[in-house]
């Protein structure tokens, strides 16, 4: 999004809403657009699909209208899907065009004597399609992260439902389609998958990478561009999307830089912002931000190890947002983890000659849990002007005043609550009269000075 729109963009929230379309399982298009309230549409960096929410005001009997497939009487059946394309109302910015596998007719309620209402649920159609399949297989030697390419390519963004996008593409003459991105793992891993549905596979494939810092914290999700497998800790190190400042409204305020100006137009400008969670020391000291230990159980060796994880001797490690620890301390052991281990086998003599790669979760575990405590200390959520661009996995910044009246203080920023932050959530909101605007929940590592 442009520092300062121009083409198109007439006030804060613009919107083009291109059309919302209707396309029941027999292949009929209704374009609803005008009949849908408010729209919703959800991304979390840490759930694999986009979810999407349509709440409708009906007084024309559209699910009645639904055709059937093969003689059936049709109606809402879990086979329809939704198609929405839209943007921030900027002649530089592209169409958002979604295909949304609808799932959920709920809330419906007559709210006038011939006009009801209902809310439509829908999820990305890959989510749709492969809720039923399971894996039972085993993976590698190779790096993991070539192992949920093969997954990401046989099972999820597969051949079939390419074809299904380009039957839409004909059907509604928008465009869709989706990027893959994944960042490497290090290491090379033999998998088993005992039985898993595609997502819980996805996600034992998370646990079990490792990257170069041996710090991994990987995740699987969908955003506008496609689906990502991404190391969250190259994710801190981008560089902000957009910079933010919790300013009154119509103002044209400068931030504190000496020589360096910045007028901050009113679609930068916060319009409201929530503190979610801020510095739990108690909350850290359990989930083994400080201390902990792992207990790794040999069954064939009839042994165990432990690792004694200590959060000063690696925080230094960390990809971070700040270049701050997080405040507090702990003198105990912290929470204790139990797995079993075949560490070393694949140079025991006894064992060599099944080839094993042992996992890496069992010297990683604790240095994530510890990771994931500190990346999350801060949570804020904030709403801004709608922004079509924005993403989960993307890194904003954003400006913070102190809550004071002394002359003094004035446009001093919150030392807590501002810097660089990841989105972790994203909800993009656009009601009846056109009104846009972009919910993001993001968080980040603030503490103390290193």
């Amino acid at each position: 999004m442009p520092q300062e729109l121009k083409q198109g963009y007439r006030f804060n929230g613009d919107v083009d809403v291109k059309t919302i379309l209707y396309v029941s399982q027999a292949g009929q298009v209704d374009d609803i657009t005008n009949l849908v309230l408010e729209t919703n549409i959800y991304q979390d960096l840490f759930k694999h699909y986009m979810e999407c929410e349509l709440v409708v005001s009906d007084a024309l009997s559209f699910l009645d209208s639904i055709a059937g497939v093969d003689g059936d009487q049709g109606g809402f059946n879990g086979g329809d899907v939704i198609v929405f394309s839209y943007k921030t109302k900027d002649s530089k910015m592209e169409y958002r065009d979604l295909v949304f596998g609808l799932y959920e007719l709920s809330e419906r309620s007559r709210d006038a004597e011939k006009r009801e209402t209902y809310i439509l649920n829908g999820i990305s159609a890959e989510a749709y399609l492969t809720s039923e399949n399971y894996i039972s297989r085993s993976y590698g030697p190779s790096t993991v992260s070539t192992m949920v390419q093969k997954l990401i390519d046989e099972k999820i963004y597969t051949s079939k439902i390419k074809n299904l996008y380009r039957d839409y593409n004909g059907a509604t003459k928008l465009s869709i389609q989706k990027e893959i991105k994944i960042d490497p793992s290090s290491g090379v891993r033999k998998l088993i998958v005992p039985y898993l549905s595609i997502d819980d596979a996805i996600d034992f494939f998370a646990k079990e990478c490792d990257n170069d810092d041996h710090v991994p914290l990987f995740s699987f999700y969908e955003d506008y561009n496609g689906f990502n497998f991404r190391d969250i800790g190259l994710l801190t190190q981008e560089l902000p999307i957009r910079k933010y400042a919790y300013l009154q409204s119509n103002v044209a305020e400068v931030s504190e830089a000496d020589d360096d100006e910045v007028t901050y137009k009113d679609f930068d400008k916060i319009i409201t912002f929530n503190v979610l969670k801020q510095t739990n020391i108690l909350q850290n000291q359990r989930k083994g931000l400080f201390k902990s230990k792992t207990i790794n159980v040999d069954i064939l060796k009839k042994n165990k190890t432990e690792f004694n994880y200590d959060y000063n001797k690696y925080h230094s490690r960390f990809k971070t947002l700040q270049e701050k620890k997080v405040p507090g301390q702990m003198e105990g052991t912290g929470p204790t983890y139990m797995i079993t281990s075949r560490i070393g086998h694949d140079t025991f003599a006894v064992f060599e000659s099944e080839n094993h790669l042992p996992k890496q979760t069992n010297e990683t575990l604790a240095v994530t849990k510890s990771y994931m405590s500190h990346l999350f200390n801060t949570v804020v959520e904030a709403t801004v002007y709608g922004n079509s661009d924005l993403n989960v996995g993307q890194v904003v910044e954003l400006k913070i005043p102190n809550a004071t009246t002394l002359g003094n203080k004035d446009k001093k920023e919150d030392k807590y609550l501002s810097g660089k932050y990841l989105i972790t959530k994203v909800r993009h909101k656009i009601n009846g009269d056109k009104m846009y605007v972009t919910i993001i929940e993001c968080t980040k590592d603030t503490g103390i000075e290193i």
